[in-house]
């Protein structure tokens, strides 16, 4: 069986080494390489030729959210799985919009992140259950309108072509 080519980038030590020992202790996955910087990332790209990348957004440099930018420009089918510390629901829909393919936080345990991984594989969007509630709710407040239920009525109307008369 062929292993999936997996590249991390993470600015903390510990944490992309404990990612690469578990990736490569998997069965379905070999940590090609791993990076601190966005910048070498970059730069390796086309020699490490990653089919996922882990990609922390708090990173010296460039930041995770330019990287998965910059990275779908040249390779948009690369999937990348934001694995971070960040929760805020900027951060969460800039790395969405330009790009990532899920969204976890650190705090997941091991077992957790290989799932994430293979479920990737199978065309899902792995995403850590308060990120998942933060999208939800997001979305849930973008439906409600400033606007009364007459004077919606009122602009679909004039959208129309009707007269207000």
């Amino acid at each position: 069986m062929k292993l999936l080519r997996v590249v991390i980038v993470e600015d903390d030590k510990l944490i992309r080494e404990s990612f690469a020992n578990l990736i490569d202790e998997s069965e379905k996955y070999i940590c090609t390489a791993h990076y601190d910087t966005c910048e070498e990332a970059l730069k390796n790209l086309a020699k490490d030729d990653p089919q996922l990348i882990l990609m922390d957004i708090g990173l010296p440099g460039i930041s995770g959210i330019e990287g998965i930018r910059r990275i779908k420009r040249v390779r948009p089918q690369i999937d990348i799985i934001v694995v971070t510390v960040h929760e805020d629901d900027m951060k969460v829909f800039e790395a969405l919009c330009a790009g990532a393919s899920g969204y976890l936080t650190k705090n997941i345990p091991p077992q957790k992140l290989l799932e994430a991984m293979d479920e990737i594989q199978k065309g899902g969007a792995p995403m850590s259950t308060s990120i998942a509630k933060m999208v939800v709710k997001s979305f849930q407040r973008s439906n409600e309108s400033p606007l009364s239920t007459r004077e919606t009525e009122v602009l679909q109307h004039l959208a129309r072509g009707k007269s207000y008369t």
